[in-house]
């Protein structure tokens, strides 16, 4: 675009046409303000004259950060380079450093896109169609530009992490394209390719980046040049949904739409500020889901940019604006998402773009303007500081009551700025103004606050008013006696307490008539017995004093009363807590008792002590009258306590098994008892003595039980116990061992047993006759068959036991005979050869071994561990169910020789890993002599050799397996495998990125892609040889004249693009860049 052109757009731009503007008032609201604002408005703000410094040409963009980590701001401008001021002490910044970023940047953001800790930057360049990311280093310089090709005439850019990797990413508008891309960060401050989208831009100019619905993803705003606002909330993984359109203004070819963000009405949803270039700047206030609310628009001619910032110091954002005319406006926010006070002032001519920060360090924000070239000054930044007095007076009471008064009080008070004014107020009334000395009057009793706060010359309100609080008291306090004497007393120094109703009060008292100061608790000199009376009045603060006295009137009686023990325990008792009668001839006498020692309680007649300790105790109890005399010598009764059982013993008395059907017991205990109680089984306790012999018992078992009783009743709680059993009968036999069932023994041996350890026994094989035997019993030899062991005893009483106890067996002495039904002979090359095998006797269980080891159970058939070629020997063998085995086990001898290891194979060669070529040859061997089988892509295995070709391949994915078979048959369980791709398809080139159809500079920079990744290029200019190359390509020194570049790419494979990209222009060589 020539300079020209330039101008006459920018005035074009600049041109109010409020007639227009405020024809939109039927949808939105406009505000027209003047210099001054509302009557309601905040203080305004104070910007010293801007200090100028030189930038690049044009300087359309602007931001502001640390670049150096010196803690003081850097700003970084956008134009016909990058150029970057370094901020230093008070304000003040040094000279540009110009970086490279392309031929024409419109914007410029900044972000820390490899993590390191340094601010980087990235710019759209608007005429190379590509962002370019500039990396920042430590001392404040920067990298070579890394360019992105993004979507034709980028002319905004913005920094946000869409994907939630913590890597920041890029939002890039297209006026041509009328698309958003997004390009993903990766490691190191790398970008991916562009992914745009349209959601119904028309030629979108500027974008920002915010979470409007509070879902941590962040969102995006776009302003286009139609005068609309794009809303895109954003969703995981870099998505967003479709837009949600504000419209604002009418379509301009110029309108640069620029949003800033912020919190307008202190409701914590971002708001928005967006400018309509060259008319006016509207809010759209934030609601809930990331909506916003109808817009209001502010008249500023020539606006062209837009920041937030608190610039009068008092903790609401206010708007900074620069216009194309050589002036910066702010608007001051009133908290509630509306602006008053449109204050201006002069910059430098041209500003295009504005950005806030504390420059000078001083608590205040301060703001940076771009302007363009104006006659007689190159293009630069201007920075305005704001010096303003915003500190606030302060305010102080320095005389008035603080406490109760009883009249109208005055005040005197000061502020610590001179020159001040001042505002009053008593309690919750409005402030209003007022002058020191101040007397409020005609106020009611009770407690006040006077406030009075200070305003300097600045319009600065102390926000801490002094304040003194004070109580008004006309009303006489009144007295009340709460304790002392009332009615009879046995104190003759009588203490009295007493209150007023007004807390601080003072006290006068008097005793029997004659008062003076005092305070409570008051307490009289002594006093003879009789009637007496007290009174005492209060004076409150303010000294009003109560005209009715408080009096008390008591009598003095110092009689001590008597007291007699009625009923209770004297002696040893078994009761641990007694219980004792007690009496007092004086009248409404109450008690008080103890137990030995203790503290005396009160009480009441009867009274029961708590537990008491075995042992001497003393019970007294004493009466106190109602004036609270105590009986002096108090009545008392001594017992002795003893609650410990006695412990009984039985020292002699059968146990066990006897045949005595009335048994003697003998016994005693442990505490010298008076009385035995004694009773067998459950019957009740009867008196008895030491022996006792019981009445005749039954046969079966019996307990016998005694308990002791000692002089204090107290009961043994466990009786001695004896148990017993008594038996009159024969005793019973129990064989305890020997066979019963099969056995192979012809003399087996039995044992038995009866509970009479002095019986005998008798023994017997039926049919033969009993004979005397002993336990454990032989029987003699037994032929093979069923037998009967019967058992028979005689007790010490002679009595035989009438049903012998009996015990049957079988013998069986023959052994069963194994069979080898099955199983190899000879030589084998099975190494786990199987045998079959069976006993002709019903349920024997059978046993095997190889070569001599130990025998194991076992089953037929039956399958050998692997065994080692040479000679082997199997034996089988069976065992009846009398445990009769086999003693010639059925035995095999076979010798094992056998092959059992596969082959390995691999494959010796074969196509490359990426082939346009569509047959391939492989060859391929094995460890040993074999057999090949071959598959193609999962086929079936066919007999193969090694060097046969496959042809006819399709293009993509192949897999070649290959498997040897050796002269013993091993097949290899894991064929070689080999896979390839056959690509036959060249790829497509593309260019993205180029000099326009004319171009005035002598360097062309051309950008270009593949539609195959990591392709290689080959680039030609002007029908030269091709040669290798990499996009971007630069040429430089390109002559005037009709120029062709031309780019071809070639795949992995070796495909080549048939069809090259090719682009011409018109070179006129005039300019050097």
């Amino acid at each position: 675009m020539s300079t020209a052109r330039r101008t006459t757009s920018a005035r074009r731009r600049t041109a109010l046409n409020l007639g227009r503007l405020l024809a939109l008032s039927s949808m939105v609201s406009v505000v027209v303000l003047t210099q001054s604002g509302a009557a309601s408005a905040t203080s305004t703000t104070n910007f010293a004259p801007g200090v100028d410094y030189e930038t690049g040409n044009r300087p359309v963009s602007v931001v502001v950060g640390d670049f150096n980590g010196d803690g003081d701001p850097d700003v970084a401008a956008a134009g016909s380079t990058v150029s970057v001021n370094l901020g230093g002490p008070g304000g003040s910044f040094g000279p540009a450093t110009h970086y490279e970023g392309g031929f024409e940047l419109r914007s410029i953001a900044i972000g820390d896109f490899d993590v390191d800790g340094n601010p980087d930057l990235v710019v759209a360049d608007e005429y190379g169609d590509t962002v370019s990311v500039l990396l920042g280093r430590p001392d404040g310089t920067f990298g070579d530009p890394t360019y992105y090709p993004v979507d034709v005439t980028p002319t905004a850019v913005a920094v946000g992490d869409f994907n939630g990797d913590d890597d920041p990413d890029l939002a890039v508008t297209s006026g041509v394209n009328d698309t958003m891309s997004i390009l993903l960060g990766g490691p190191g401050g790398t970008f991916g390719p562009k992914t745009s989208f349209q959601a119904g831009f028309s030629s979108p100019l500027s974008v920002t980046v915010g979470d409007f619905n509070d879902d941590s993803d962040p969102d995006l705003a776009v302003g286009d040049s139609a005068g609309k606002v794009f809303v895109l909330l954003g969703g995981p993984a870099a998505t967003f949904s479709p837009a949600t359109v504000y419209s604002i203004g009418e379509a301009q070819e110029f309108n640069s739409m620029r949003i800033a963000l912020g919190d307008f009405n202190g409701d914590s949803d971002p708001d928005m500020a967006v400018v309509e270039t060259g008319r006016a700047v509207w809010t759209l206030l934030g609601a809930s889901g990331g909506t916003f609310t109808t817009p209001l628009g502010y008249v500023v001619p020539h606006a062209t940019d837009v920041t937030v910032g608190d610039f009068n110091d008092d903790s609401r954002p206010d708007l900074a604006i620069s216009e194309s005319v050589g002036q910066l406006d702010v608007l001051h926010g009133r908290g509630d998402g509306t602006f008053v006070n449109l204050t201006q002032f002069p910059t430098r001519g041209g500003s295009t773009a504005v950005a806030a920060e504390d420059f000078d360090a001083d608590g205040r924000t301060d703001v940076v303007l771009t302007n363009e070239q104006s006659p007689g000054r190159r293009s630069g930044i201007s920075v305005l500081l704001n010096p303003q007095d915003i500190t606030p007076p302060n305010t102080t009471i320095t005389g008035g009551p603080t406490g109760p008064i009883n009249q109208a009080p005055t005040f005197t008070f000061t502020s610590s700025e001179p020159g001040s004014t001042f505002a009053c107020r008593v309690d919750d009334a409005a402030f209003s103004a007022c002058s020191s000395p101040r007397s409020p009057a005609g106020l009611a009793d009770g407690l006040h606050t006077f406030d009075v706060r200070a305003t300097d010359a600045a319009g600065n309100v102390d926000p801490t008013p002094a304040s003194r609080t004070f109580t008004v008291d006309t009303v006489a306090p009144d007295t009340t006696i709460t304790g002392g004497p009332d009615g009879a007393t046995n104190d003759n120094t009588p203490t009295f307490t007493f209150v007023s109703s007004e807390p601080g009060s003072t006290f006068e008292c008097g005793f029997n008539g004659a008062f003076s100061d005092c305070t409570s608790p008051y307490t009289s000199d002594g006093i003879g017995d009789g009637e007496h009376t007290f009174e005492v009045r209060a004076k409150d603060a303010a000294g009003n004093e109560d005209a009715s006295t408080a009096s008390r009137t008591f009598t003095l009686d110092r009689n001590p009363p008597t007291t007699s023990i009625t009923s209770g325990p004297s002696g040893v008792t078994g009761d641990s807590t007694p219980t004792f009668g007690f009496t007092s001839p004086e009248p409404g006498a109450r008690y008080e008792c103890r137990v030995d020692d203790a503290a005396f309680d009160a009480c009441t007649t009867p009274h029961t002590t708590a537990e008491l300790s075995d042992g001497d105790h003393v019970f007294q109890a004493r009466s106190v009258d109602v004036v609270g005399n105590v009986d002096p010598i108090p009545a008392a009764i001594a017992f002795t306590v003893d609650t410990v059982a006695p412990d009984t013993e039985i020292s002699s008395g059968p146990g066990g098994l006897i045949y005595d059907r009335t048994p003697s017991f003998s016994f005693s205990n442990t505490d010298g008892a008076l009385t035995h109680e004694c009773r067998v089984d459950d019957e009740p306790f009867t008196t008895c003595t030491s022996p006792t012999t019981t009445d005749p018992l039954s046969d079966g078992e019996h307990t016998f039980e005694v308990r002791g009783i000692d002089g204090g009743g107290n009961v043994d709680p466990t009786p001695a116990k004896r148990t017993f059993t008594i038996d009159t009968e024969i005793f019973r036999t129990g064989i305890t061992a020997g066979p019963s069932g099969l056995t192979a023994d012809s003399t087996p041996t039995f044992a038995f047993a009866t509970p009479d350890p002095n019986s005998t026994f008798e023994c017997r094989i039926a049919p033969a006759p009993f004979e005397e035997c002993t336990s454990p019993y032989t029987a003699p030899e037994q032929s093979d068959g069923e037998h009967t062991l019967e058992v028979r005893a005689t007790d010490s009483y002679g009595n035989i036991e009438r049903s012998p106890a009996k015990r049957t067996f079988t013998v069986d002495t023959v052994a069963p005979d194994t069979t080898l039904d099955s199983g190899p002979t000879g030589t084998i090359n099975d190494r786990t050869p199987s045998f079959g095998f069976s006993s002709a006797d019903t349920g024997a269980t059978l046993e095997c071994r190889v070569d001599g080891t130990a025998f194991g159970p076992c089953a037929s058939p039956y399958t050998t561990a692997p065994l080692g070629n040479g000679s082997h020997t199997f034996q089988a063998r069976a065992t009846d169910a009398a445990g009769n085995t086999d003693a010639t086990p059925a035995s095999r001898t076979f010798t094992v020789d056998a092959d059992d290891t596969a082959p390995k194979t691999r494959i010796d060669s074969g196509p490359a890993n990426i082939t346009n070529q569509t047959s391939a040859t492989f060859t391929f061997s094995a460890d040993e002599p074999a057999t090949f089988e071959c598959s193609l892509d999962a086929g079936a295995y066919s007999a193969c050799h090694s060097g046969d070709t496959f042809g006819s391949l399709d293009s993509g994915t192949h897999t070649f397996a290959v498997r040897a078979t050796d002269l013993a048959g091993n097949v290899d369980p894991t064929p070689a495998t080999r896979s390839w791709i056959v690509d036959t398809t060249p790829p497509q080139t593309t260019i993205t990125g180029g000099p326009s159809a004319l171009s005035l500079s002598s360097i062309a920079r051309f950008a270009f892609t593949s539609s195959e990744g990591s392709s290689s290029f080959q680039c030609r200019l002007d029908g030269g040889t091709w040669q290798a190359c990499t996009s971007p390509r630069t040429y430089t020194g390109v002559h005037l004249g009709n120029h062709t570049f031309s780019v071809r790419a070639i795949d992995p494979a070796g495909n080549t693009d048939p069809t090259p990209a090719v682009v011409t222009w018109l070179a006129l060589g005039l300019l050097p860049f």
